[in-house]
């Protein structure tokens, strides 16, 4: 008799697990899918913020190289300018020598 009622009360017990994880199951279907809806919106709208970042960046560095660009070339010229300075005052010059 011992067996009979635990086997009709483990026969119970599984069903009731079983349909209590069946309607639990289905109530969290929405949720789960509302849930995984929002997880991609606010991936793809992290996507979109990285994007509108990596584009500001790309501009200031593309502005910061073209101003050391302009400075590079502006030290260039004033460094050739000192040259073509140079040039006729290091040309061969008369040196006097004092003589007493």
């Amino acid at each position: 008799m011992d067996g009979i009622l635990a086997l009709l009360g483990f026969s119970l017990g599984a069903s009731l697990g079983v349909s209590l994880v069946n309607t639990v199951g289905r109530g969290l279907r929405p949720a789960a899918r509302e849930a995984i809806r929002a997880g991609l919106a606010a991936g793809d709208a992290v996507g979109a913020a990285a994007e509108q970042v990596r584009s500001s960046v790309a501009g200031a560095a593309a502005e910061a190289r073209q101003g050391l660009d302009q400075v590079r070339t502006e030290a260039e010229r004033e460094q050739a300018a000192r040259r073509h300075r140079r040039r006729p005052d290091s040309a061969l010059r008369k040196i006097e020598i004092a003589r007493e």
